[in-house]
């Protein structure tokens, strides 16, 4: 029935979020949706489509121009399904304009608000021709929505390009779960309270001070709190609050009273042997590291491209 290119200008842009929450919005609209991956670095990205979303893929395909229109004809000539495939970031955007001279598909380029890239592809729009079904803008920043209305969509409709929408940051994005954080600080499980699958969106540090923290604690929901292991009144005060996982450093555990409350909130418990100033720095280099690879991610972004994204098959 229909294939669905999608490609970005550059690694990080956010194509598989794109992808994964096309897939799921035209599932839940009740088309019959198969997901697929141009060769390259697909492998993570394939399994995740499989396992942590249910989605029905196909194996990677190859760059060959030929093995690729096998493909897409094979969908093209289906009765109602459509296929969306997922370009690589290892071959450039030039490489892309080749392979794609050769098949049959609708285009959609994944970008950010940056001028300099909207100059990049309209020279590269036109060579695509009315393969293009447009641009999406992701990423977009609450003070870049007046740049990108008055500024970058100008750009793109005076060159005849689509914008297909612009999608707002996404926070959820850059977190990470409770697992994923305790494998990354190479931290123990004191306790698994309630699970350790829930995303953190935020970290937060109690203990510098006299304050126990409860009206600071209150300012965030689903975090991570680091402190000491023997900062019981800090602790107990965290556990007043929305909260997702305590991180205790300096390899110290927790006092009874502590190890009960947390299971009665079903708040799990990291144990990291580095103090928490050395804690501090190596939290603030896991966001680099999120994927999108949970469901809750993926709820999360198909709503917000439900109400900011138009695509007409």
């Amino acid at each position: 029935m229909s294939v669905l290119y999608v490609m970005a200008d550059g690694e990080g842009v956010g194509k598989t979020m794109v992808c994964a929450s096309l897939a799921n919005n035209l599932i839940e609209d009740g088309y019959d949706v198969v997901v697929a991956k141009l060769h390259g670095d697909s492998t993570g990205d394939i399994q995740r489509y499989q396992e942590k979303f249910s989605f029905t893929v196909e194996q990677p395909i190859s760059e060959s121009v030929a093995d690729a229109k096998i493909f897409i004809d094979k969908y093209n000539n289906g009765e109602g399904q459509i296929a969306i495939i997922e370009g690589s970031s290892e071959i450039s955007v030039e490489e892309h304009v080749k392979f794609l001279s050769g098949v049959e598909a609708s285009i959609i380029i994944v970008t950010t608000a940056d001028i300099n890239k909207a100059e990049r592809i309209v020279p590269i729009a036109e060579k695509l021709s009315n393969k293009l079904k447009g641009v999406i803008i992701n990423g977009v920043s609450m003070y870049q929505g007046t740049y990108v209305s008055e500024v970058l969509v100008p750009v793109y409709e005076n060159a005849n390009i689509s914008v297909l929408g612009a999608i707002p940051e996404q926070r959820i994005l850059l977190s990470l779960s409770v697992n994923q954080i305790a494998d990354k600080l190479k931290g123990r499980f004191f306790s698994k309270n309630g699970g350790t699958e829930s995303l953190v969106e935020s970290f937060m540090v109690g203990g510098f001070g006299m304050d126990p923290g409860q009206y600071s604690f209150s300012t965030r929901t689903g975090k991570a709190v680091i402190v000491r292991g023997d900062r019981p009144d800090v602790q107990m005060s965290a556990l007043q609050t929305d909260m997702n996982v305590f991180i205790m450093t300096c390899g110290l555990e927790p006092t009874e009273y502590v190890q009960y409350e947390s299971a009665e909130e079903e708040v799990p418990i990291i144990v990291v042997d580095t103090n928490t100033l050395d804690t501090m720095e190596s939290v603030s280099e896991l966001q680099a590291s999120a994927q999108f690879d949970h469901v809750k991610k993926l709820k999360h972004s198909s709503h917000i491209i439900k109400g900011n994204v138009e695509i007409i098959l």
